[in-house]
């Protein structure tokens, strides 16, 4: 299905063509196919290089991203091996060390690139098992006539890919893939229908597919090979919850192993780049991660001093005033302290703006206004880093599931204390507490990840796309897990993109990248296999953080308990951009393609506006409505600049 729909005067588009992104075309002769390459590259010369002399093999790298080549020996004659790039290895030290030891011996100056091509050269296709960082990477191996593409574990950069008859096309952005192999932008109904159903932070990234028919998608932790002509060979290099952590460690042990894990991910972010600025929103994880970074340098550890941070007031609702605890971490460390106020920054207000490009539909389109202003300041400032708190909430989340997973595994007197603490500490019955964490889940233990079906999807829709058969494929890899470990890996899937969304399409263009020290593959995992008293106790969330932290975040934060709400920020904003709002609620375009019942769809949001927003909840008054309005919204402002892949 070809979305037609004209945008009018709904929005004023501006493509940002300063992007971080790589791409290439593999192709053994010409066909027809293949005009809208030749067009391109017409026009673009030598922006794409040649990389094989004896195939058409083609690479192209925007903004800061890197080329690198490697000449070695084949049998007395000379080959090379050639690397594209995205992205930043936050282990350097180690890989440096690492090829050292093979007097592979390079400087400072090594960029990441060549890093990553010397470290190929030695370990071949386990190479992205060495590296820790954000990237998307491919190795054209002129030796073996082969192309090797990998991507990053936790799926920071995207990378996407067609392939058919003789041609191999790929890229960081779907629009690329699709511009690079005359694709028409048809909408993947089946992709849809998941973004508008159950992914609550409309996030499918760790997917093999996308929203356009026939563009595929590298998934997180894999690597892909083509020999032009033969089966592409996909291969999982990394999994979920496979290393670190055993229950049967010693708690100070473990509390002492996640906060030397969590040190080294922000170590390894700072030593990036000196011009660093941090976000403290006063919530334990970002005033953890700044801390961190200042005890580094305080002790030596880092020749990167964090000196400013940013963070978010709105002085007409007290429920959002984290002054206190922003102040004591600023005083703690001497930090220069820059607020901006959310007053004025209405949700959806960025939707009639915004002057950026999403490669899919993602709920970051609703929030563009709020990161206009800091993000502006930074970069004028010159900074090149900004460090947030992201994940925390994520990889620490314990839902009381874990009783469940205690009666299974014959633990029942652990269970019983669990069921008597959180009964006294919360004043439930016990049977409550029996009824929802323990019956529940043995009732439904087969259905408990099924998507919820919203009514105001229309049912031809439901059936083309057969939603829940394609729900139960994705997560099958699970099934072995405890249920609260397949709980907390679906939540880490498909919340970690999020951020990555904001960094690399809102602060990447203006010169900032954006890292996130908990989203680190190594502590992640390590989360996933920590008992549960460690992630949550009774009135104690991310009991292990806050151990972590003891003597290096002050204890008003610390100690704190609950935490600010962004729901008024939402209701005020839906109040405000009434007018787009109703828009999208009266005339929207998944409406007329099928995707909704037009009756319900106004019904839905009509309750989303009224109700009330609980942030500490994963669904909100209608369920996931935050996902199926930037579908709509990204039809409007996004599909329409597919053609627009490459600037002059």
């Amino acid at each position: 299905m070809v979305m037609k729909k004209s945008l009018g005067d709904f929005t004023h588009l501006k493509v940002l063509t300063i992007m971080n992104r790589i791409s290439g075309i593999l192709f053994r002769e010409s066909t027809s196919q293949l005009q809208a390459f030749t067009a391109l590259k017409t026009k673009l010369g030598s922006a794409f290089r040649k990389v094989s002399p004896t195939l058409n093999a083609y690479f192209h790298a925007d903004g800061r991203s890197q080329h690198a080549i490697v000449t070695q020996l084949d049998g007395g004659s000379k080959a090379e091996r050639r690397i594209v790039w995205v992205g930043t290895i936050h282990n350097r030290d180690e890989i440096v060390r690492f090829l050292s030891q093979w007097r592979i011996f390079t400087d400072t100056d090594t960029c990441d690139a060549q890093l990553a091509l010397h470290l190929y050269n030695l370990v071949g296709e386990d190479v992205s098992t060495y590296l820790i960082g954000y990237y998307a990477f491919a190795v054209w191996d002129e030796v073996t006539q082969s192309l090797f593409l990998s991507r990053d574990a936790i799926g920071a950069e995207r990378l996407y890919y067609f392939y058919k008859s003789n041609v191999f096309c790929w890229g960081t952005e779907i629009r690329q893939v699709c511009c690079l192999g005359g694709i028409k932008p048809t909408l993947n109904e089946e992709w849809m229908a998941e973004a508008l159903t159950w992914s609550w932070n409309g996030c499918l990234a760790h997917t093999n597919d996308s929203p356009i028919k026939g563009v595929q998608s590298v998934p997180p932790g894999y690597s892909l090979r083509l020999n032009l002509g033969e089966p592409l060979q996909l291969s999982q290099w990394w999994e979920w919850g496979k290393d670190n952590g055993k229950e049967t460690r010693k708690d100070d042990d473990l509390i002492e192993k996640f906060r030397d894990l969590l040190t080294a991910s922000v170590k390894g972010c700072l030593d990036i780049d000196s011009r660093v600025i941090a976000d403290l929103s006063g919530g334990l994880d970002s005033s953890s991660i700044v801390s961190l970074a200042c005890h580094l340098a305080e002790k030596g550890d880092t020749s990167v001093h964090l000196k400013d941070v940013i963070s978010f007031q709105d002085p007409s609702e007290p429920r959002f005033d984290d002054t206190e605890y922003q102040e004591s971490v600023v005083k703690r460390y001497g930090l220069n302290w820059h607020n901006f106020s959310l007053g004025g920054s209405w949700y959806l207000q960025g939707i009639r703006d915004q002057n950026t490009y999403f490669d899919y539909p993602n709920p970051m389109l609703l929030w563009l206004n709020i990161a206009r202003d800091p993000v502006k300041f930074a970069s004028e400032r010159g900074f090149a880093i900004s460090l947030t708190g992201c994940g925390g909430d994520n990889i620490l989340v314990d839902l009381p599931l874990y009783i469940y997973d205690y009666v299974c595994s014959g633990k029942f007197m652990r269970a019983w204390r669990e069921v008597t603490t959180r009964s006294t500490l919360n004043s439930r019955p016990l049977w409550k507490i029996i009824s929802d964490n323990i019956l529940l889940p043995i009732k439904h233990r087969h259905h408990l990840w099924e998507p919820q079906i919203p009514q105001w999807l229309n049912n031809d829709f439901l059936l083309r796309t057969n939603l829940e058969a394609r729900f139960k494929d994705q997560h099958r890899d699970l099934q072995g897990f405890p249920l609260s470990t397949q709980f907390n890996t679906i939540a880490i899937r498909y919340s970690l993109d999020r951020p990555f969304t904001y960094g690399k399409y809102i602060t990447e263009p203006l010169g900032i990248h954006t890292y996130h020290p908990f989203m680190d593959r190594r502590l992640i995992n390590f989360a996933l296999q920590l008992p549960h008293h460690l992630k949550q106790q009774p009135k104690r969330s991310k009991y292990i953080l806050r151990q972590a932290m003891e003597g290096i975040l002050p204890d008003t934060v610390r100690l704190r308990t609950g935490g600010s709400i962004f729901s008024h920020f939402r209701r005020r904003g839906l109040t405000k951009e009434a007018d787009a709002f109703a828009e999208m609620r009266r005339n929207p375009i998944i409406a007329q393609m099928g995707f909704v019942a037009l009756k319900q769809w106004e019904e839905a949001l009509t309750r989303y506006k009224l109700g009330s927003v609980d942030d500490s909840s994963m669904l909100y008054p209608s369920p996931f409505m935050d996902s199926p309005l930037s579908v709509e919204v990204w039809l409007r402002t996004c599909l329409p600049q597919f053609h627009e892949a490459y600037g002059e």
